[in-house]
């Protein structure tokens, strides 16, 4: 099996080796790292020039500043792999949790259980507090269970565990790429929001699994840490596409 990590860049220079460290420590596991450079205006481009200089199962991709929805549906067109996984500049991926999770799905498909989508766990870390946390919302009676997309959606609003942030899911490249689900464009945020809803619309069997993807990175300057009046109207936008499908 094949894994394709995708990692939109921008101006994150001081993160990027860190998170590109992260990826480069999955052991076992053929991968291909893929990343976008959505012109940077810092050296993030000339770090990870380095680094593919020197490791064969990085791809760089160069582009004009278009966004991180251009930036990974870029990602998706270019990858090989059986499953994609996203990964955001600033973060890093959790040592030995991949080795773990692709045996699982190895072993679910030996036993005629291919999945669609696996929902892992993801630890926080915020640069204003120096607190770590770790997201344990999902209700434990609910890890290894198989269900569609669509009851996890519901059991999720239901319970209030509905996470659309990406580093917590790892998705089948032939989902994707047979329902042509991409990353809308022109949303100045919750462009994620948008995606995962029309993924688990698609999903057939998604497995929950107790294991932690991806460590998250709240700092100033990333996404997740603005909120404005567009950020507010695109939440709406999303709630009507909800329930319009």
């Amino acid at each position: 099996m094949k894994l394709s990590i995708i990692i939109p860049a921008y101006n994150t220079e001081e993160y990027i080796g860190q998170c590109i460290e992260s990826v480069l420590n999955i052991k076992e596991i053929e991968n291909e790292i893929i990343i976008i450079n959505d012109g940077s205006t810092d050296k993030t481009f000339e770090i990870v020039k380095k680094y593919e200089s020197k490791n064969s199962n990085i791809k760089l991709i160069n582009q004009d500043n278009q966004g991180a929805s251009v930036a990974r549906n870029r990602g998706i067109k270019e990858s090989t792999g059986d499953y994609i996984y996203f990964l955001d500049s600033d973060d890093w991926i959790e040592t030995g949790s991949f080795e773990k999770i692709v045996k699982g799905i190895e072993n679910d498909y030996n036993n005629n259980e291919e999945i669609d989508v696996l929902v892992g766990k993801e630890k926080g870390f915020s640069e204003f507090t120096k607190i770590e946390t770790l997201d344990e919302r999902i209700p434990k009676e609910l890890v290894g269970k198989i269900i569609s997309g669509k009851e996890f959606m519901e059991k999720s609003i239901k319970g209030k565990f509905w996470n659309v942030r990406l580093p917590i899911y790892l998705y089948k490249s032939s989902l994707l790429i047979e329902n042509n689900i991409i990353f809308p464009i022109g949303r100045k945020s919750n462009e994620d929001e948008v995606f995962s809803i029309n993924i688990f619309y698609h999903t057939k069997r998604l497995k929950i699994v107790d294991e932690i993807f991806g460590n998250y990175r709240a700092r100033n300057g990333s996404i997740m840490s603005v909120l404005n009046v567009r950020h507010v109207e695109d939440i709406f936008e999303n709630a009507k596409e909800l329930i319009e499908t």
